[in-house]
């Protein structure tokens, strides 16, 4: 699942953002939040909808692990979609803001 440092960071990012990018376990990052997505797609059965939003990766993330950091979240579901563990379904659902987002699932649970 490892995911290149070079497809953190823009092309002509400035030097902090590329040392930023590569002081991070991205890696370890991805599992965590693609568990988190998995725990929901497994609990979807009890849940008002298939699947969760950013917003219930972030609670879980944030209550479970610690990270309480917007984009170390949720810059990981590009790449887990890129990588086939994730897919969006379609459905929207309203975030803590009320505004609508996409409800994600993982692929293989």
């Amino acid at each position: 699942m490892d995911t290149q440092t070079e497809h953190l960071y823009r092309a002509n990012a400035p030097i902090t953002s590329i040392e930023a990018a590569e002081s991070i376990d991205v890696t370890h990052l991805e599992k965590i939040v693609l568990d988190v997505i998995k725990y929901y797609t497994r609990e979807a059965a009890s849940a008002c909808y298939d699947g969760c939003i950013s917003d219930d990766v972030r609670k879980r993330c944030k209550n479970e692990h610690g990270i309480d950091s917007y984009s170390s979240v949720t810059a990981r579901f590009a790449s887990l979609e890129r990588k086939g563990l994730i897919e969006y379904t379609g459905d929207k659902q309203p975030g803590l803001s009320g505004r609508k987002q996409r409800v994600m699932i993982a692929t293989n649970v």
